[in-house]
């Protein structure tokens, strides 16, 4: 018989979780910013914090265009 669930098992996503993720969806947008040139495991830590405040930038530029917009 197959164990079955229908509640989200909150309880086991932890602050460890975001972390993961956070780090993750950094190595993303870093591969994603370079054109995956250089894998974001091999860039120096600076770089890395560079693209990181750049992507964040890009994205507040264009909330702040989409509600002039509105």
């Amino acid at each position: 018989m197959e164990v079955q669930e229908s509640e989200c098992p909150v309880s086991a996503i932890t602050q460890r979780s975001f972390e993961l993720v956070q780090i993750v969806n950094l190595m993303q947008g870093a591969n994603k910013a370079t054109g995956a040139v250089v894998g974001a495991d091999e860039m120096p830590g600076f770089l890395l914090d560079a693209i990181r405040v750049c992507q964040s930038e890009s994205i507040a530029t264009e909330n702040a265009m989409d509600e002039a917009n509105q």
